[in-house]
């Protein structure tokens, strides 16, 4: 029969380091939905900028850009047009196709999809923050 060899080894910190493990899902919700929120909103931002608005003398104007709104649960958000005509307006239609830009300099016709596309880098960085500040929390 051997004879196995037995020795300890205290870890200093390991009561912090457990205490850290028991609090990173918290830190880690709150890190994602704060940056799910500022995208939205970033997103919701850049929508609007590009978004056409109507020319036509005596009409209201801005219906369609106003009728865009950010919606934000947990773990998802979401930048939706709420006027009815918005999907016209966005997909184009027989009479009014997407290779017809709109009469306002710096809109576009697919406002919401390249909206989205305009924010993609700022989003990514800002999930970037979100992760790099959850690691820092819980190494604290």
């Amino acid at each position: 029969m051997t004879q196995g060899i037995s020795f300890s080894v205290k870890i200093e910190g390991l009561d912090r380091l457990k205490t850290a493990f028991k609090q990173s899902p918290l830190i880690v919700k709150e890190q994602i939905a704060k940056a799910i929120r500022l995208s939205a909103l970033l997103v919701d931002r850049n929508t609007k900028l590009i978004t056409p608005v109507s020319q036509v003398k005596g009409s209201p104007g801005g219906r369609l850009r106003s009728g865009i709104h950010t919606q934000i649960t947990p773990f998802e958000a979401r930048v939706v047009s709420t006027v009815d005509y918005g999907i016209y307006v966005h997909e184009g239609t027989r009479n009014f196709p997407l290779s017809m830009p709109p009469k306002k300099a710096g809109a576009v016709r697919q406002f919401m999809k390249i909206g989205a596309e305009h924010s993609e880098g700022k989003v990514q960085a800002m999930f970037q923050v979100a992760i790099n500040n959850v690691v820092k929390r819980i190494a604290k």
